[in-house]
């Protein structure tokens, strides 16, 4: 029997801290750098750090708004990815 997956619902978030990778910590993800790494933290509780979507790095800024996302790398990696939203969207709310 393995692990059965359960939906995951959006969360939102804001920005705690965040910067931007230059040099990849390995091929995975060369060809994105130079690209934003922010540590967000969840309106419901914690903090986690991903990516910023490449349309948004230049939004984020501590504080921000968020919406966290997901990018499917394959089959079997899925990471979370930050989507900067307007401050006074439904998204954030």
């Amino acid at each position: 029997e393995g692990l059965a997956r359960s939906p995951v619902h959006r969360r939102r978030g804001v920005i705690y801290a965040v910067t931007t990778v230059h040099r990849a910590p390995g091929k995975a993800f060369a060809a994105e750098a130079p690209y934003a790494v922010a540590l967000v933290e969840l309106s419901d509780g914690g903090r986690i750090l991903m990516r910023v979507h490449p349309d948004d790095a230049g939004l984020a800024t501590v504080g921000a708004p968020g919406v966290v996302d997901f990018d499917v790398i394959d089959e079997d990696l899925t990471m979370p990815l930050l989507r900067i939203a307007a401050a006074d969207s439904e998204e954030t709310a």
